[in-house]
């Protein structure tokens, strides 16, 4: 239903929020929502909830801010893109990069040169298209 997966976003976006307190210390205390399970003896309400799992994770991606919380090959951030994702690093020595090391330093530019050197031409296509905001803001989860 749409409550369970409004609920479920709250859990994300709004995770001080006194009800999504409430149901991490009961369903999911030692992990975020999104890696959660039902659990023993869940609720109805919980379970319609984590039910809507699937549908929240399908939809969700990163807000680029500053770029320094977002991996570029793992996290999902770029729409439209094999599931809003560049996908496995060509290699282990850049697998730890962050959006944030293709833009150029001290700027809200792309890097272009470095972007198209280490990403597949579709993606930096879609990279070049997004506009980066000039005040620098944390990245985001949005769906």
């Amino acid at each position: 239903s749409s409550y369970a997966w409004k609920q479920g976003w709250k859990f994300i976006s709004h995770p001080n929020a006194m009800v999504s307190r409430f149901f991490k210390a009961k369903y999911f205390r030692t992990m975020v929502f999104l890696n959660s399970n039902t659990g023993h003896s869940p609720s109805f309400i919980w379970r319609s909830i984590y039910c809507s799992w699937g549908l929240i994770k399908d939809g969700l991606r990163w807000q680029i801010g500053d770029g320094s919380r977002i991996n570029m090959w793992q996290h999902q951030w770029l729409k439209g893109i094999n599931n809003n994702s560049i996908g496995d690093a060509p290699h282990l020595s850049i697998s730890q990069l962050n959006v944030k090391d293709l833009v150029v330093p001290n700027t809200r530019a792309w890097d272009i040169n470095f972007t198209t050197a280490l990403v597949p031409q579709q993606a930096a296509d879609k990279i070049m298209q997004i506009l980066l905001l000039e005040e620098m803001e944390d990245d985001s989860r949005i769906w």
